[in-house]
């Protein structure tokens, strides 16, 4: 663990496209970079509380990393 993030692994078995996703100030920023870079981002509230929600259900339910360095 770094002092200034925190991190967590999805489980093996469980793969993501290339593309982030930001929740910021209201907002989502969807970006692919696979071949070509293409973004949007959705000014929505509610939009913004939904996936921050979902964020955040999945972020707990994911365990801790485990740090083996001493």
């Amino acid at each position: 663990m770094r002092k200034n993030y925190f991190y967590k692994y999805l489980p093996k078995g469980v793969e993501l496209t290339a593309q982030d996703i930001f929740i910021y100030d209201n907002k989502i920023a969807i970006i692919s970079i696979s071949k070509e870079v293409s973004a949007v981002v959705l000014h929505n509230r509610d939009l913004y509380k939904t996936f921050k929600s979902l964020f955040d259900t999945m972020w707990q339910m994911l365990p801790e990393v485990k740090n083996n360095k001493k």
